[in-house]
């Protein structure tokens, strides 16, 4: 399912908005490092909104692709894992996260991931089968769940195998967010945790980005999500002169038909230059759009 894709393609949007909007008045370059650009370093949202999308689609892709944006919200508030899955951010473990964002894993709480708080016991050994074959009481985090959720007899069940624990229906579903003082353990006191794949877990499509340690303080271009070689330069323009257009359109209006040439007297022009050079001219495009008539967008290859 490609839909999720869009979401990405917004986030590249938003991204470039801003690290091209803040300029030096003295050089008129980027004040904005790509190289280094983090999510933490994005601005927060200005203007509320709610984007809900077919019920449908949504259960194609096994979470909710509805967006509902409140003022103060940052991209990772509002974009998730699944909406991200194409740039491979869920192919990495937390171990991988954490050295990207130079961070300890002993200093990131189990209470801080998401991924572990939201699985129960059953799901989480699914997602680490590496657990089936250790006994309950070698992992202290687990031990003290079971020893709070279960009454009588759980001094039987701590030499038991994990793997076989969970056969028990019951004990499958424990909760793993109940564990007793959550926060004192850290996402390395869980054998093989560190090590797997955000996209093993149960649910992974729906966690918010801000629930997943240390990746918002990992350059972008680190995650493959933004490219600073992919950047070109554009000129925004009003005037008179863009009327005067005689080439041919690269589309139009459905009240108008397409191959619309821009016939107002102040045309919207926007400006594209590029690296491309041939002999001694520098190639750009000019695009014009009739916003006032037709919504048509023109284009003409001009030389320096």
């Amino acid at each position: 399912m490609k839909l999720p894709f869009l979401w990405v393609v917004l986030v590249l949007i938003l991204l470039l908005s801003f690290a091209w909007g803040t300029r030096s008045l003295a050089t008129s370059t980027p004040m904005v490092n790509l190289e280094t650009l983090r999510w933490v370093d994005l601005p927060p949202i200005q203007t509320s909104a709610f984007y809900q999308v077919d019920t449908g689609l949504s259960e194609q892709v096994g979470y909710s692709l509805d967006k509902r944006i409140q003022v103060g919200d940052r991209l990772t508030d509002i974009f998730t894992l699944g909406d991200m899955a194409a740039t491979g951010i869920a192919d990495l473990s937390p171990i991988q996260i954490a050295s990207l964002a130079q961070l300890d894993l002993q200093d990131i709480a189990l209470s801080a991931f998401t991924h572990f708080t939201q699985q129960s016991l059953g799901s989480l050994v699914e997602a680490l089968p590496a657990l089936a074959k250790l006994q309950l009481d070698e992992i202290p985090s687990l031990t003290d769940l079971v020893r709070s959720q279960i009454g009588e007899g759980v001094q039987d069940l701590l030499s038991e195998n994990l793997g076989a624990l969970v056969s028990n229906a019951a004990i499958a579903q424990l909760p793993l967010s109940q564990i007793p003082n959550l926060q004192t353990f850290s996402v390395a006191d869980i054998p093989s945790l560190a090590e797997t794949s955000l996209k093993a877990f149960t649910g992974w499509q729906g966690i918010h980005l801000k629930d997943i340690p240390g990746l918002d303080l990992i350059p972008l271009a680190d995650l493959g999500i933004l490219s600073p070689s992919a950047i070109a330069s554009l000129d925004l323009v009003w005037g008179a002169a863009e009327s005067q257009a005689t080439f041919q359109p690269i589309s139009g209006s459905t009240t108008v038909g397409f191959r619309y040439p821009c016939q107002q007297e102040r045309c919207a022009y926007i400006g594209l230059s590029g690296q491309g050079r041939q002999g001694d001219r520098t190639h750009s495009w000019a695009v014009f759009v009739d916003l006032n008539n037709s919504g048509s967008i023109s284009s003409e290859e001009m030389t320096d």
